[in-house]
């Protein structure tokens, strides 16, 4: 299943040391493909599904990954990239937990309708797209189109 996030973009935040550093669980001084799976793509995976439980009331999570989002990728990267780096019990940077908090305070704030995902617009010319937002006082039958700025 498609990520918001791409394990690049994983490697990006922590550079290729701190992914030999996290990912490297043989200690073998290289990280094979089956370490990558282990742990980057399992832990975009879980952050995938993570914001997803936050917005699925909201929009067509698969029709939003498959569009893709810079905002939700980079709340994908914040809890994917400490997760990774808390491999085995490992301690992270502060840097990498205080992202994870506030990627989680945001997505608290999208779900309880305090702010809208960033590039995601209600569509009010009437144009229909696969993606779909739900007015909090509506049921979830009563959807309206909106489109990705």
């Amino acid at each position: 299943m498609t990520t918001y996030a791409a394990r690049a973009d994983i490697v990006e935040r922590l550079t290729d040391r701190g992914i030999r550093w996290a990912a490297d669980l043989d200690q073998g001084g290289s990280v094979s493909e089956s370490e990558n799976v282990a742990t980057v793509d399992s832990q975009l995976a879980y952050a995938s599904d993570l914001i997803d439980g936050y917005i699925a009331k909201l929009v067509d999570t698969a029709a939003i990954r498959a569009a893709g989002n810079d905002w939700l990728k980079g709340r994908c990267v914040d809890i994917a990239a400490w997760r990774v780096a808390t491999t085995g019990g490992r301690t992270a940077p502060d840097v990498l937990r205080s992202d994870y908090d506030a990627a989680i305070a945001l997505l608290e704030d999208v779900r309880d309708g305090q702010i809208v995902i960033p590039g995601y617009e209600p569509d009010i010319a009437g144009e229909t797209c696969p993606i779909y937002v739900i007015n909090p006082t509506q049921t979830r039958e009563r959807r309206r189109p909106c489109r990705i700025r």
